[in-house]
């Protein structure tokens, strides 16, 4: 999933909710990240040489799988909580502990499953010239991300 990963993300009005002391904090790993709806930005677009009918197959895509990918993300959380809060008491057992993952992880399987198809939809509508381009823009943005230009990754 390399530089797949980059094209989607938190699923637009999802903000990371406010920590509260009760509840465990969210780290940045488990808080998807803001989307870059890449396929909209004109510099993109100019720079992939992606069509208006090509952008808005992407977002009807995207559009379709969002509220899903959304729903999933709503669903994990409470889970995650509870586990948090399950591991934390003293009247638990392996059993409840496994059962729980359980449920996590077939959630975390349900949105990666949904995200990963979403991915694909949308490169099989880039042409495979699109589809190297957008890798190699996608690699330079995560470069200058880290600090780095995209000179230093060559080494």
């Amino acid at each position: 999933m390399g530089s797949a990963r980059k094209i989607a993300a938190q699923p637009p009005g999802t903000p990371p909710k406010p920590s509260s002391s009760t509840g465990p904090q969210r780290s940045p790993a488990q808080t998807p990240p803001r989307p870059f709806k890449w396929w909209q930005d004109a510099k993109w677009q100019t720079e992939l040489g992606l069509t208006n009918e090509q952008a808005t197959r992407i977002e009807e895509i995207w559009a379709k799988t969002e509220p899903r990918l959304g729903d999933g993300y709503r669903r994990l959380e409470p889970l995650e909580t509870q586990l948090s809060k399950m591991i934390s008491g003293d009247d638990i057992t392996e059993v409840d502990v496994l059962r729980q993952l359980d449920r996590i992880e077939a959630i975390r399987s349900e949105i990666s499953k949904e995200r990963t198809l979403m991915l694909f939809r949308i490169r099989r509508v880039l042409t495979p010239e699109q589809r190297t381009k957008l890798v190699e823009i996608q690699s330079r943005h995560s470069d200058r991300g880290r600090g780095r230009s995209p000179q230093d990754s060559r080494h």
